[in-house]
Formats: structure tokens, C-alpha cells, sequence
């Protein structure tokens, strides 16, 4: 079995590049560290670093590292839970969401726990929606907040709310003066900045954008620096407009099905933690005042 100390000295030696100074760190000799990576080396059978020095990680090594990395912040969060309800704490709660839900709604939520429950903590990642079912079942997040896609049987999604999808242009664009919504055969004239999560997207015109796309980026601020500099159209949900700049505007699709449902996501029989379950509630308590134009689902 491996060792969780040894799978930290080798996060460290990779983050501080060498021996030296993850013994620094760590506040342990060099040997040691030497000693402990050889243990880890044995127990895997195959070499984490090339060379001597424990500089430079082997394909093996760089495999080893991200797992390492996914499994220490799995047992660090685990036991701060732990530790906070043993002092009878509301708890923690470690959240994945997307960026448009993370803008407009989790800030008021979060402030509202916090002000109910001094004791609240909470951390918050971004991911796409294409690895919020991944992170939930692995245990790397209590919750997620995100499109509802694929989801894995060990995953329950409960919906929230749907939202319409729109095509961000610059607020210059000629598009801007047509008093209806867009036509597909209209964006497709378009450069097309798309983001990898939308190949496989239940809506047909927008999948076959993102196939025929010429630039592609990983975030909502990307999308919108490159639509801001004029180099081409993007398709974000209606509620990245909360974190738009001014230089864009938001367009709407003639295409029902240009709009994606967002929910909680969350590890089937895993016991919610109170803070986890109050996150929760305390979001759909701030969706259902956030905007008008989402259509709510019941809890």
C-alpha cells in the first residue's frame, strides 16, 4: 500500500524542483526525502524522476504527481470535515461549479451561509461541466454546480434551472442592430470561438459550429477578450452575461434548443455534510431572485 507521507514528499520535490528544498519545506533532512522517494519508487516499480537530481519527472512520474495531487486534497478536505463537525462547526464544503454560476449566484449564497453560520468554510473550484460528474464521484468535490450532461450512475443530478444560450458579439457588430433573434445560417458566417464541451452538445447548431470553429478557449473571460477584440463570435448561457464587459453583447438564438439545464450534482449514498446541504439550499433560495428569464425546476 502506499504511503499518503510519501506521495506528499513527492508533490513537494516536484512543486519546489529538487531534494533540497522540499526538505525545507517539509522541515526534513534531504536524506530522508531521498529515502522516502526511493521507498515510493519501490513500492510503484518504476522511476518518478530522471537523473539523480529529482528534477525533471518521468512520463510515469508527471502520472504519478497529478494522482498524488487529486488524492491529498481528497484526504485534506475529509479531514477538515472532520475536525470542524467534531467541534460541533457547521463543517466545510469544498464545490465545483462553472463560471457563469460561480458569478451570479454562489457569491450571494456563500455570503448568506456565512452570515447564518459563523463558523462556514467553504472552497470553490471552476470546472467545465465535461468533468464536474468526474470530480464529484472521485470524491475531489462534495458538490458541483453545472450543465447536466453524461452523468455517471454513481452521480445523482437534480436540475436547478435552464438557461437559454446566446451569441456573444462585439457591441459594434452589425448583428447588433437586427431586432430579432439569430438564425443559425446567420452565426455561421461568423469566426467562431468555441469551447471544447460544445462538440458533443445536445443542440445541433451548436455542435456543428464548434466543429467548423477556428479558435477555441478554455473560459468565459477568454471568450471574451477574443470577441472584444473583434476576432470573432462566441455562444455563452445567458447567465455569463452577470460577469460580461461592456464591449460585448448578447444576442438571442431562434432554436429552442440552444439552452442547457443546469444542476447539483452530488456522489450517490454519500452523506451530505451540513454545510454542503445549506450551500445548496441557500443557492436555489438566490436563484429564484437572480433572473427572470431562468426557467426554475422544483426541488
Amino acid at each position: 500500500m502506499l504511503s499518503l507521507g510519501n506521495l506528499r514528499v513527492l508533490v513537494a520535490v516536484a512543486e519546489t524542483g529538487g531534494v533540497r528544498a522540499a526538505a525545507k519545506r517539509l522541515n526534513r533532512t534531504p536524506s530522508a526525502i531521498s529515502m522516502s522517494l526511493k521507498q515510493l519508487e519501490d513500492s510503484l516499480g518504476s522511476p518518478l524522476f530522471e537523473g539523480d537530481r529529482k528534477i525533471h519527472p518521468t512520463k510515469f512520474g508527471h502520472f504519478t504527481i497529478e494522482a498524488a495531487l487529486d488524492l491529498l486534497k481528497h484526504y485534506d478536505n475529509v479531514c477538515a470535515s472532520i475536525l470542524a463537525y467534531s467541534r460541533d462547526e457547521i463543517s466545510r464544503c469544498t464545490a465545483a461549479s462553472v463560471t457563469s454560476f460561480a458569478a451570479a449566484v454562489l457569491p450571494e449564497a456563500i455570503r448568506l451561509v456565512k452570515a447564518r453560520s459563523k463558523n462556514f468554510e467553504v472552497m470553490l473550484r471552476e470546472i467545465h461541466s465535461n468533468r464536474m460528474a468526474d470530480a464529484v464521484a472521485e470524491g475531489l468535490v462534495d458538490v458541483g454546480f453545472g450543465r447536466i450532461g453524461m452523468v455517471r450512475p454513481d452521480v445523482l443530478a437534480t436540475p436547478l434551472f435552464t438557461d437559454r444560450y446566446s451569441l456573444v458579439c462585439h457591441a459594434g457588430h452589425p448583428l447588433t442592430k437586427l431586432s430579432r433573434p439569430l438564425e443559425w445560417c446567420e452565426i455561421e458566417r461568423e469566426p467562431f470561438i468555441s469551447f471544447d464541451s460544445y462538440a458533443d452538445h445536445d443542440c445541433a447548431g451548436l455542435a456543428k459550429l464548434s466543429k467548423s470553429a477556428r479558435f477555441y478557449v478554455s473560459s468565459a473571460s477568454s471568450a471574451f477578450a477574443l470577441v472584444s477584440a473583434e476576432i470573432g463570435v462566441a455562444i455563452l448561457p445567458q447567465m455569463a452575461s452577470h460577469v460580461a464587459p461592456t464591449t460585448v453583447r448578447f444576442l438571442q438564438i431562434n432554436d429552442p434548443a440552444a439552452s442547457r439545464v443546469v444542476g447539483v450534482l452530488v456522489r450517490r449514498g454519500k452523506k451530505l455534510s451540513p454545510a454542503t446541504k445549506m450551500l445548496i439550499e441557500t443557492s436555489r433560495e438566490v436563484l429564484s431572485r437572480t433572473d427572470s428569464s431562468l426557467k426554475q425546476h422544483e426541488a
